[in-house]
């Protein structure tokens, strides 16, 4: 079983001779086929781009509401805080208030 590499026969030496002839027969050479196999690349390079444009549009758009709803509860959280902590001191002050008058 050796690896020879036979030589070809007259018969596949015509075959491949007609066959290039074929591709000539439009005088393209077979560039027809490759002008539309490279026409459809661009289309799927064009799609493919601005799948990833929108992905990217998206992603941006997640990031710019993940960070507005951090500063919404950063403000409810300042806010409530805020209450709470005039809340406590009006308390303490009612408290001081009604000591000062069962001290009396």
């Amino acid at each position: 079983m050796n690896n020879i590499d036979l030589p070809a026969s007259r018969r596949e030496i015509d075959q491949l001779r007609e066959d290039l002839h074929r591709l000539d027969d439009h005088g393209s050479r077979g560039v027809g086929s490759l002008q539309l196999q490279v026409t459809d690349l661009i289309k799927d390079l064009t799609d493919l781009r601005a799948d990833v444009n929108s992905r990217f549009e998206n992603h941006d758009k997640a990031h710019k509401e993940e960070l507005q709803n951090r500063v919404i509860a950063r403000r409810w959280l300042s806010g409530f805080a805020i209450t709470l902590l005039v809340t406590l001191v009006a308390v303490i002050t009612l408290l001081i208030q009604i000591y000062a008058e069962i001290r009396k």
